[in-house]
């Protein structure tokens, strides 16, 4: 797996972006609505099998689910 960047999960987000929240890459999914406990379940799943990586539950940190930079930045260094 290459490089991920801020392009690539934000089409993963957006697809579990139901009511259509504008987003910048530093705001807090969480605080506008975005990510909830459902919504991240989703996401995880879809970057699983998007990115083909896994995303050991005993090792996630919902920090790292806070805004698409932070989430960049995770998921390589998961894949490097």
């Amino acid at each position: 797996m290459s490089t991920v960047n801020a392009s690539d999960i934000r089409k993963l987000i957006d697809q579990v972006n139901f009511r259509g929240i504008e987003y910048s890459n530093e705001d807090s999914l969480f605080d506008i609505g975005i990510l909830d406990s459902l919504k991240t379940t989703q996401l995880i799943l879809l970057i699983e099998k998007n990115l083909n990586i896994n995303i050991d539950p005993a090792e996630l940190e919902i920090e790292n689910f806070e805004n698409v930079d932070l989430l960049v930045t995770y998921i390589n260094q998961r894949v490097g």
